[in-house]
């Protein structure tokens, strides 16, 4: 398209002398329009020179000259006598000066045009290619802050799940790691595995995805991955069948991933992951179960202390929750400790006020669920540092609370209150009233007898139901 367009303009300057030409005819009798000097020519061909440079210039005045005599010629009136005028004679003779001259200036001119043309492109090419480096830089900037961001929300919601695993409900703590699996990893099939010590084989404890679904209920210990995971305390990946013979020998299928879970120092089970997409099935993956489980590994060792400090064979049938005899029993233990480290210990206890109302209505056990959610509660908002029980009466939960002074007890009184007080409670599908009193009392250096500490606690519960 460009050079058509060129090539337009070049032939359109090529025949300017046509306008000259055509005026001649009406001048017969004067080739080359001697009576006003040949100016019409002249001025054509200085135009060409201008706008088509030296050399078309010096075609024009050849063509034009060649053809001004040649029809002199063919009229018989060559050398006419008007062409020894000096003046025609000086204006055709000095035309190739000003054919040079006009043309030069155009060339040098187009010359410079094309240089800045030149200059032009290729600070266009650049300006184009640094705005297309510029486009995918940002683009690049976008996804890099996609990932901090996501790795900022994952964080959080890492964190979160972890903090709901800080629970003194092993069920639900087992179940919360298992979700935290499925949700970063994508995972469909997720199953821990416990020792079954009378059998000397693995159990399930707890499973994810396999509603439905038949499968073994036992492993052996010694011949399966999961044993081999448990026995040996090392991750299994699938990969590992590719390098390990003893591996492949005991592989049963369908494991794609086994980790280790450890209560303290001691074994606890073996996650195992049993389907997970494709594209999922990677390093990172290995490492990111194993930070889950590394991280969930503190507080299943808090809730195993827990079962195993107090007798589970004590604990009321409806909550789950320790009765008072364990309460009272721990206590004494923590007060001498308290006592020998001189450090204090809070008791808080908390009245449901309205249990009463709430036990008439939906019957006792019913009203003891929003005991147990109080408990629960409490407990994820304390990080599991404190121990829970029933108290005397019904209605009544304590917690037990090392190293917290009467401050820091006064301080957890009024948060728990404001977070009860927040949630919305129910039983069933119906929403209920929950009135709450608190009463707390801390023993301090000079003051560890156990009946005046609960002496203490009731009388300031009594005052606030006054």
């Amino acid at each position: 398209m460009k050079k058509l367009k060129v090539l337009r303009e070049k032939v359109g300057i090529g025949l300017l002398p046509l306008l000259p030409i055509a005026l001649n005819l009406a001048y017969p009798t004067d080739p080359g329009l001697g009576q006003w000097y040949s100016l019409p020519y002249v001025v054509i061909i200085l135009l060409q020179a201008t706008l088509g440079g030296v050399l078309l210039g010096f075609l024009a005045w050849i063509a034009v000259g060649i053809g001004v005599l040649s029809v002199s010629i063919l009229q018989g009136s060559f050398p006419p006598p008007t062409w020894a005028d000096p003046v025609r004679v000086a204006i055709w003779g000095s035309l190739p000066l000003l054919v040079y001259i006009f043309g030069r200036i155009t060339d040098v001119l187009r010359g410079s045009l094309r240089a800045v043309q030149s200059r032009f492109r290729v600070l266009v090419q650049k300006n184009q290619r640094d705005s297309r480096i510029i486009q995918e830089l940002q683009k690049v900037n976008a996804v890099l802050e996609e990932r901090v961001a996501r790795q900022r929300d994952s964080l959080t919601l890492l964190y979160n799940q972890v903090q709901t695993i800080r629970t003194l409900n092993l069920e639900k703590a087992l179940r919360v790691l298992l979700e935290t699996v499925q949700m970063f990893l994508q995972a469909r099939r997720i199953t821990l595995w416990t020792l079954d010590e009378t059998m000397d084989r693995l159990k399930i404890e707890t499973s994810l995805g396999w509603e439905g679904k038949e499968r073994e209920e036992y492993l052996p210990l010694n011949d399966s991955v999961e044993g081999w995971v448990y026995r040996n305390s090392s991750l299994f990946s699938f990969r590992m069948l590719l390098q390990y013979e003893n591996l492949k020998k005991i592989y049963r299928g369908g494991t794609v991933l086994s980790v280790p879970v450890h209560a303290g120092k001691k074994p606890f089970g073996v996650l195992s992951i049993e389907e997970l997409p494709f594209e999922r099935y990677n390093l990172y993956s290995e490492k990111l179960v194993q930070i889950i489980v590394g991280l969930s590994e503190p507080f299943l060792e808090e809730i195993l202390e827990y079962r195993q400090m107090t007798n589970l064979t004590d604990v009321d049938e409806d909550t789950g929750i320790p009765n008072y005899s364990q309460f009272y029993y721990l206590m004494t233990k923590e007060l001498e400790r308290a006592r020998n480290q001189g450090s204090p210990l809070s008791v808080v206890v908390l009245e449901v006020e309205n249990f009463s109302d709430l036990a008439q209505r939906f019957g006792k056990k019913a009203a003891k669920g929003s005991l147990k959610g109080v408990v629960e509660e409490l407990t994820l908002f304390s990080d599991s540092r404190f121990s829970s029980f029933l108290y005397r009466e019904e209605g009544q939960v304590v917690f037990l609370c090392p190293n917290l002074d009467q401050d820091g007890a006064s301080l957890f009184c009024l948060e728990s209150l404001e977070r009860l007080n927040q949630r919305e409670w129910k039983i069933g599908d119906t929403p209920i009233p929950i009135s709450m009193v608190v009463g707390y009392a801390t023993a301090r250096v000079g003051s560890y007898e156990p009946e005046s500490l609960l002496q203490q606690v009731d009388h300031l519960l009594l005052l606030q139901k006054m």
